[in-house]
């Protein structure tokens, strides 16, 4: 099978792939790993990226890779690039996490039991909303400042 991509095209995937490769990556390859990728999938991605960037130059994107020893890697403009990306993701991420636990922890304490088994999905949606709106409220308006762990003062 072929596929062909124009310049831009190349351009679009190689953020993509780095991005991705960046998430594999953060993957503990001891304990978290394993439960997504086997270590033949996890080498695979490797020679899917290094086969990827040795066509940089035929696409006009030589800026974005360094070759060395006949193995490719981004370079630093790539990741100055795609950096930026990825950093604006796990901050959205983490705010959304950060959330969603909040929201289960305080439902689960504001009713009971009983309450939320006698709660329609709908109802429980639209409870869960509501607690999630307050902290959207507060993080937007005072990002973490507010946030303590009780114990640690």
């Amino acid at each position: 099978m072929k596929i062909n991509l124009t310049n831009k095209q190349y351009d679009i995937l190689l953020k993509l792939v780095g991005l991705g490769t960046m998430v594999v990556d953060t993957l503990d390859e001891v304990q978290v790993l394993p439960e997504f990728l086997t270590l033949k999938e996890y080498e695979e991605i490797d020679e899917l990226d290094n086969y990827l960037l040795s066509f940089a130059k035929d696409f006009g994107c030589e800026d974005l890779v360094e070759e060395i020893d006949g193995f490719y890697n981004t370079s630093l403009e790539f990741e100055n690039t795609v950096l930026p990306m990825m950093d604006a993701f796990v901050s959205n991420m983490f705010y959304e996490d950060l959330i969603r636990r909040l929201v289960l922890r305080d439902f689960a304490t504001i009713y009971t039991e009983d309450q939320i088994e006698k709660m329609t999905e709908d109802e429980a949606h639209r409870n869960k909303e509501i607690i999630m709106k307050k902290y959207i409220d507060e993080f937007e308006k005072n990002d973490l400042k507010n946030l303590v762990v009780k114990g640690l003062e």
